[in-house]
């Protein structure tokens, strides 16, 4: 909602506000409570974790283009708002360095937990764990635009070869084992090494190829998803909110965008009722919840839910 809407919305009920006031009250009061949540949010994340997915948007901050990193699970949702989108950029938010901290990123090697991206650069060399969406890699072959029926043949073919690899891929994830490992890694070299005598289907087979290592992360840890979906699902909160506001102006305005959506979506994901909780942050509700403590306890009932049901399954 912009601010002179809710302005609006207040003196109608008959509070006088003006917009300056709206204004300062959602950029500057409990700022620093807001920012130690989020930092709390993403040290609980890091902990509870086995994996993570990112992505990125473009936005304007007082008119210059930035770009809005998304880094989340189904826990948590980080959101982080930088002037590039280079490595160096992605490495300093994946180690959850502040973007003003005084920190040399060249001595930093990233020893997080999986990372799950789709095929930017920026997203590569970060970890030696990188896994690559599947649904972004089939959409380069939706893009082939053959003017041969034949040719048009060959990418029916290997498209729904892809999809029916795709879903053996995911039986795997249910119930893994080290001779269907075997039998989709050498499945993977039969469909991607293939030679149709089309060009450009050709290539792109080949490029697919070049990532196997990436996309068959899963083999390996079948937890991940095959998808970058839940990043990406993310990103719309972002995208809603510069659909409605067009951007930020000030570096604090930047900020409490990132605050705020952060907790926003962190609350979403964990049922948490986010009108209550901000409620009890301006009450100074000493009794009041921790989204990083509500993380904690979803994660410790979650493994002995799982727990129980291996016991119970032998």
């Amino acid at each position: 909602v912009t601010e002179p809407k809710i302005t609006e919305i207040l003196n109608s009920h008959g509070i006088f506000i003006s917009e300056g006031t709206v204004s300062n009250i959602l950029i500057y009061e409990k700022s620093e409570i807001f920012k130690s949540e989020k930092k709390d949010i993403f040290k609980s994340a890091l902990e509870v974790s086995d994996y993570h997915q990112i992505d990125d948007t473009g936005m304007r901050v007082d008119g210059v283009n930035h770009y809005a990193n998304i880094l989340c699970n189904d826990y948590y949702a980080m959101f982080s708002i930088r002037r590039y989108k280079n490595r160096d950029t992605v490495k300093t938010i994946i180690c959850g360095i502040d973007e003003h901290e005084d920190i040399d990123i060249t001595d930093i090697t990233s020893e997080r937990a999986l990372l799950i991206a789709d095929d930017a650069p920026q997203f590569k060399k970060l970890t030696n764990k990188l896994g690559l969406c599947w649904i972004h890699e089939e959409r380069h072959y939706q893009k082939l635009v053959p003017a041969i029926p034949y040719h048009k043949e060959l990418v029916k073919k290997i498209r729904n070869q892809i999809w029916d690899y795709y879903k053996a891929l995911k039986l795997y994830k249910v119930a893994p084992s080290e001779s269907e490992k075997i039998r989709l890694w050498n499945k993977f070299d039969k469909i991607f090494m293939t030679s149709t005598g089309y060009e450009d289907l050709d290539n792109r087979l080949k490029l697919t190829n070049s990532k196997k290592e990436e996309l068959l992360l899963v083999l390996d840890f079948p937890f991940i998803p095959l998808h970058n979906n839940q990043s990406e699902l993310t990103a719309r909160e972002i995208v809603t909110k510069r659909k409605i506001s067009g951007g930020v102006r000030t570096e604090v305005g930047k900020v409490a965008w990132e605050n705020a959506l952060s907790i926003y979506v962190t609350c979403k994901m964990n049922s948490v009722n986010f009108y209550s909780y901000i409620l009890d942050i301006f009450k100074e509700n000493k009794e009041r919840i921790y989204l990083s403590e509500v993380i904690q306890k979803r994660k410790l009932k979650e493994d002995e839910k799982s727990s129980n049901f291996l016991d119970k399954t032998g």
